[in-house]
């Protein structure tokens, strides 16, 4: 009766906090051999925890022999590990703290936690292949102030490894099934596991600690295919030599089997053993590019699949060389499938044996320009392709060359110059491109053939026909000359072109209904103006219809258009010439086309007075007989007499057939009518009169 009264006020000292501070266990973790545990506590209150406290440790009900001081030489001790004797070894443990006070003679007890419980067994998977299978208990929740974190942590060590590694090699919710499967990474052999999870401490004391089971060792076999290696990069050393960057996502493998395309078909080409780089001297990078792939083997024999994709050596072709603009261009073929795609290609060149490269610039094409050279003078040059991660580089081969002075011809000519639908003047020229490169063409302008200004330039781009667009020219007032020139031979302005402008179409009308075109002549073409064709459009045309055959060029062009038979398809007719150039001496036929010109025909209308909507065929419609009106602006409106639209149309070909707007039979009498239309100086204007419908 005694014993009980005592440890009935032994709780309400360590509830109420007289005289010590009563700790609360947060976490034991079984260290290698399950042989030695590290026990990790706080308080709630720090200032009960007194400089003369000391802790002794219960394990599986029995005392240790371990006492701590809480408290010592100025800091607050919250853990400290425990070694058992051999008798109390065991892969599962309740431990509790009885915290003592040396000056008053009271004693407390902690809280008690029990040890996560884990399981290992064998699990079969394939053939003599096994897994470990783990299974545990739930983490003690007889802990205070404290929170576990979401996952179960798994942690492994090899036989042949001194220690567990300190990252998981894996995790699994905490309101998951508590069971993971771990396929054998090795060929035959013991590995141990243990599980954890982690104790973020709220309380005074601590922060966090982790929870770890027992640890469990089991006997392992792997037949499993290990995963395809990756082939980092195929790159080009200083001396030409090709090495190879790989490595395996699965640990301890044996050797590495290297294979290359040939034809189509992968031949085995070396196996690496011990290593993840190779070098390949059995070809030279300069002169070709090879494609390799790559498998792996396991410490078993297992052999995994050869890498899906083949890369292949940055091969850079000898450079082309411009003496005149001190330049060279060099191309390379494209880095295939580099490990995390290719971001960039990086230049660099070092010049007369320097021991340094300087990057000259990045791209993402497969060419380069290298500018600003100098004659006379030794370059090395390699490319290298760098991924979007900038974790891998693949250099390519090394190439020198040095650039000799040389000379080029240049010539520039104007094949045509055409306004282009009345927005544009396009402007075609033919160069020597193709065979003597140039930096820029420029394109000149002037108004009166002889002054001339620069108004457009364009880089050289391989090509011998370089096209010219002049929008701010007022082609349908003003007569443009053109000529353009390169830059070449080494800066210099050369290769001149002929003059050649634009066709400044112009015309009229009269009263016989003509339409009169004038033009200037087109010159300076080489095959001279063989002939000209004009082409009309009607209000009623979609596309323009040519209306001459050929038409002898003279010094002034006219051509007159009598459109009397076309009254039915409106006032406005639009007009272009073009001109039709001979042979030449470049083996060019071009054409050259003018402005377009709209001429309006003076609009007239005969309007009957009456009209009999009876169906015998006779003035049943009234219809004004219109000549050259036009359908833009156009409308024809009946009003009755008392106020009321009866009929209305945009239509000039559509007259009024008597009928209301319910299509009811208007009543006998007087209606206005109301002719809206643009007239041929393209103003609005009306007609108004009256009209007996007579039944």
């Amino acid at each position: 009766m005694k014993k009980i009264i005592f440890s009935f006020l032994n709780i309400i000292i360590c509830l109420y906090g007289f005289a010590i501070e009563p700790p609360t266990l947060q976490c034991i973790e079984q260290l290698v051999g399950n042989g030695r545990l590290r026990i990790t506590w706080s308080w709630n209150n720090l200032n009960n925890v007194a400089t003369d406290d000391v802790y002794t440790f219960f394990v599986n009900g029995g005392q240790n022999s371990r006492t701590v001081s809480p408290y010592n030489n100025g800091y607050y001790v919250t853990s400290t590990e425990i070694e058992l004797p051999a008798s109390q070894i065991s892969d599962h443990y309740t431990c509790y703290i009885q915290a003592h006070n040396a000056t008053t003679g009271e004693s407390c007890t902690s809280n008690s936690l029990s040890t996560i419980q884990l399981t290992v067994t064998p699990y079969n998977l394939q053939g003599d292949s096994t897994a470990a299978y783990l299974e545990w208990g739930e983490v003690s929740s007889s802990t205070t102030g404290g929170s576990w974190d979401g996952d179960y942590l798994i942690y492994k060590k090899r036989a042949f490894e001194a220690n567990f590694d300190p990252t998981p090699i894996a995790s699994v919710p905490i309101n998951n099934n508590r069971i993971y499967i771990d396929p054998s990474d090795v060929c035959h052999n013991y590995i141990s596991y243990q599980v954890g999870i982690t104790n973020q401490i709220s309380t005074a004391g601590g922060s966090s600690c982790i929870f770890k089971s027992n640890i469990q060792t089991v006997l392992l076999n792997d037949s499993i295919l290990p995963n395809a290696p990756v082939l980092d990069s195929v790159s080009v050393t200083e001396d030409n030599h090709i090495v190879l960057g790989f490595h395996a996502p699965d640990p301890f493998m044996m050797c590495y089997p290297v294979y290359y395309l040939d034809g189509g078909i992968r031949l085995l080409l070396h196996t690496v053993y011990n290593a993840t780089f190779w070098n390949d001297n059995s070809i030279n990078p300069s002169d070709e590019s090879r494609e390799y792939f790559i498998a792996v083997l396991d410490s078993c024999n297992n052999s995994s699949y050869q890498t899906d994709s083949g890369q292949c050596n940055i091969r850079i072709a000898p450079p082309t060389t411009d003496a005149c603009h001190r330049t060279a261009h060099i191309t390379w073929n494209a880095y295939k499938n580099m490990h995390g795609g290719v971001r960039e290609y990086r230049v660099f060149m070092r010049q007369n044996g320097e021991t340094d490269y300087t990057l000259l610039g990045t791209t993402t094409q497969t060419n380069f320009d290298l500018t600003n050279l100098a004659l006379n003078t030794d370059y090395r040059v390699y490319v290298q392709a760098c991924n979007n991660n900038n974790t891998i580089t693949s250099s390519s081969n090394r190439v020198n060359f040095n650039i000799d002075a040389e000379e080029s011809e240049d010539e520039t000519y104007i094949r045509h110059v055409s306004v282009m639908d009345n927005r544009y003047i396009s402007i075609l020229a033919h160069t020597t491109g193709d065979l003597y490169p140039f930096s820029t063409i420029t394109l000149q302008r002037s108004e009166d053939g002889q002054s001339f200004e620069n108004i457009s330039t364009i880089p050289y781009h391989s090509s011998t026909e370089y096209e010219f667009l002049d929008s701010t020219a007022k082609f349908t007032k003003t007569v443009y000359y053109y000529r353009t020139y390169v830059i070449g031979d080494c800066g210099i302005p050369a290769g001149h072109s002929n003059i050649s402008h634009n066709i400044l179409l112009t015309g009229s009308t009269n009263s016989a209904h003509d339409c009169n075109l004038e033009w200037n002549e087109y010159g300076t073409w080489d095959g001279e103006v063989d002939r000209y064709t004009i082409s009309r459009r009607t209000e009623y045309d979609t596309i323009f219809l040519e209306l001459t055959g050929s038409l002898v060029p003279r010094m002034h062009n006219t051509f007159s258009d009598n459109v009397s038979d076309l009254f039915q398809l409106g006032s406005k007719f639009t007009y272009f010439v073009t001109a039709h150039e001979g042979i030449n001496s470049y083996g060019f036929e071009d054409e050259s086309i003018s402005n377009q010109i709209t001429l309006q025909q003076e609009s007239s209308m005969l309007i009957p007075n009456a009209f009999t909507p009876n169906f015998d065929g006779h003035n049943d419609v009234f219809l004004p007989s219109n000549a050259f009106v036009s359908e833009e602006g156009y409308e024809l409106i009946i009003i009755s007499r008392f106020g009321k639209t009866v009929f209305r149309t945009t239509d000039p070909t559509a007259g009024w057939d008597g009928f209301d707007m319910k299509r009811e039979p208007a009543p006998m009498g007087v209606y206005t009518y109301i002719i809206r239309y643009i007239n041929a100086h393209g103003k609005a204007d009306q007609i108004r009169g009256s009209v007996t419908l007579i039944r």
